[in-house]
């Protein structure tokens, strides 16, 4: 619980200071990556995420351009209901 704390509060003090945060798992996700990330750390443990905060794009539009064609389902689309009205 206290590291999710830390982390909402490193989220929320980059946010006020009008950074981003990227959080990536993917390069712990191979064990010889987190070792390395370990050792560059120069820590003891296991690494759990690595934390990019920087500052956004200054441009208009996506970073990384348009978004990926999406396939349709052959059984068409998924069943979806309106989230039930939550009382204010």
């Amino acid at each position: 619980m206290r590291a999710g704390q830390a982390l909402q509060r490193v989220l929320l003090t980059a946010a006020a200071a009008g950074l981003t945060a990227c959080l990536q798992t993917q390069v712990i996700a191979v064990p010889a990556a987190r070792e390395q990330v370990r050792l560059a750390l120069g820590r003891f443990g296991w690494p759990q995420v690595v934390l990019r905060i920087g500052y956004r794009h200054p441009g208009p539009g996506p970073l990384l351009g348009p978004p990926a064609p999406r396939r349709v389902s052959r059984a068409g689309p998924a069943p979806w209901a309106p989230a039930p009205d939550v009382p204010g």
